[in-house]
């Protein structure tokens, strides 16, 4: 093929939001040799079928700043790339059921105001006036963000990779990569259609970031850590009440968020969207008898209306008219998610000139800071926000897959929890020997109930898991026997024992291996109890 590139400064293996943004700032970082590999078409992954949402609102200072840089880069790039784009800056309301709620929005408020943002806390006879269609009776409060909004996701990427296109970099729809190799400081990327020698590689694959992770491990990588969760999320018929509205006032609603009980309730032209965080979430292509397909471009689960009915229920006693219109649609689709529900951008781990910018679960939100950072951590060896939050490198080799399936369902479960003390543990594994899930969620699900059912795999059903009291002091158990804690110092995780509250070292020399943490740092006070 005369025109298929041989050479480039940097290959991206993944055409989604993340992927086209990492290649338009390259080029605007004046790195325009460079080549963006797609399997099938852009937006064919998470991307096409995500809702769209552009959040500036985060407790991690790392993930604000990429979600403001990205609402701040959106609202010019249509005219900055003459690209035609939806992109519906409405305000957004956040609901709060407590004082503690309420704690942390004040805290919000303050990381927000230290980065240029103008969040604001409303009281209840406040939240009215902005959605007149709420119920207010039982709230303390909310948070008020008037950045937020919704972006067509595919509009997003179509625009970036026109903006790279323009600066002069390629972009290579189906053809997928299929392997990497080292040829002395340079990189060969396989192709279907031919290889291309590269100086940098960028793992951007997205749901398929493992098995692209793979490639890399002859060189010194490890498997990635992540897994796959389905998320769902509805759309309603046209509601001639809300269409009123919005003629009258000239504008959408704001994007209603009730944190507490984790669902978002969006206007979508006429209609409704509500998108849960489920707590009885489902994860996907975990074992043999569900394996990751070889292609699943715009293709979707099938709905799974049993696991939202709480929360619809819950969405109509808040916002009645929701009640009032038909379901026109249901989209459940796969969302990558780490153990930590972080996105990795950044150097990958014992690879040299190999990085990943991937395992996004908020991607649109997210993708046009992370496109910045990747640049960054490309061009000039650093990135100008502390992104180590996000670093691939906080991650060693004790994510395999159990690890990250157990902690990627309780970050999908808890994804707007307030966290609070006795809501953390360790998941324990005993070596050479099968740990069944049920084990783990015995224990580390103290801030159950869990539907056993819908947990990570292995875990019995329809039975409950009920609440576990906390282990005697100085022991970690591990399928029903104990490890002294005084025997086991010397992992390099730094966690929270949740018997004696204190920051400690944990982490086995014999028979059983401590695997990862559920501990963190409190919403309130932001340092680690203990």
């Amino acid at each position: 093929m005369a025109d298929f590139p041989t050479t480039a400064r940097v290959v991206i293996i993944g055409g989604g939001a993340v992927g086209a943004s990492s290649l338009y700032h390259l080029c605007k970082a004046g790195w325009t040799d460079c080549v963006l590999l797609e399997k099938n078409e852009l937006t064919a992954g998470s991307t096409w079928h995500a809702a769209g949402n552009v959040p500036t609102f985060s407790t991690s200072w790392s993930v604000m700043n990429m979600q403001r840089y990205s609402t701040e880069l959106y609202r010019g790039l249509g005219a900055a790339v003459d690209y035609p784009m939806n992109y519906h800056v409405t305000g957004s309301i956040r609901l709060a059921h407590s004082k503690e709620r309420m704690q942390e929005f004040q805290r919000a408020k303050g990381m927000g105001k230290s980065q240029g943002m103008d969040l604001d806390i409303l009281a209840v006879d406040e939240i009215k006036n902005r959605y007149p269609f709420i119920e207010t009776h039982d709230l303390h409060g909310a948070l008020y963000d008037p950045n937020d909004g919704d972006i067509d996701p595919a509009q997003l990427t179509q625009a970036l990779a026109k903006g790279a296109r323009d600066l002069g970099a390629k972009i290579l729809r189906f053809t997928p990569a299929t392997g990497v190799s080292r040829a002395g400081d340079d990189w060969i990327v396989q192709t279907e259609k031919g290889d291309i020698r590269c100086e940098f590689v960028v793992n951007a694959a997205g749901y398929y970031a493992q098995r692209v992770g793979e490639w890399f491990k002859p060189y010194g990588g490890r498997t990635v850590p992540m897994m796959v969760m389905s998320h769902q999320y509805m759309l309603t018929d046209e509601i001639p009440e809300l269409e009123a509205w919005s003629a009258e006032n000239g504008h959408k609603l704001p994007l209603l968020r009730d944190v507490d009980s984790s669902y978002y309730l969006r206007q979508e032209k006429h209609g409704l969207n509500l998108g849960p965080y489920e707590r009885n979430c489902k994860a996907h292509w975990v074992n043999p008898s569900d394996p990751l397909p070889e292609d699943f471009s715009f293709q979707l689960y099938p709905d799974d209306l049993e696991r939202l009915e709480w929360y619809v229920e819950d969405a109509m006693a808040r916002v009645p008219l929701l009640g009032t219109a038909g379901v026109n649609k249901v989209i459940n689709g796969p969302i990558p998610y780490a153990p930590d529900g972080m996105p990795l951008i950044g150097p990958m781990p014992g690879v040299p000139n190999a990085f990943e910018a991937c395992v996004f679960t908020f991607g649109i939100a997210q993708g046009g800071g992370a496109g910045k950072v990747l640049a960054e951590w490309i061009t000039e060896g650093q990135t100008e926000w502390d992104m180590w939050s996000c670093d691939p490198r906080r991650y060693t080799d004790y994510t395999n897959q159990a690890y990250c399936v157990a902690k990627a369902w309780r970050c999908t479960a808890m994804n707007t929890a307030c966290i609070f003390r006795g809501m953390n543990g360790l998941l324990v594994e005993i070596k050479n020997c099968r740990l069944c899930m049920t084990s783990c969620l015995n224990w580390v699900g103290s801030w159950g109930p869990i539907t056993a059912g819908n947990g990570p795999i292995g875990s019995p059903s329809p039975a409950t898991i009920p609440r576990k009291k906390p282990p005697r002091h100085g022991t970690v158990p591990a399928r029903g026997k104990h490890v002294s804690a005084r025997n086991a110092r010397r992992c390099a995780m730094p966690v929270v024992c949740w018997t004696c509250r204190g920051s400690r070292g944990f982490g086995c020399r014999e028979r059983a291996q401590i695997i990862g943490c559920a501990g963190f740092v409190p919403v309130v006070s932001r340092k680690w109890v203990g």
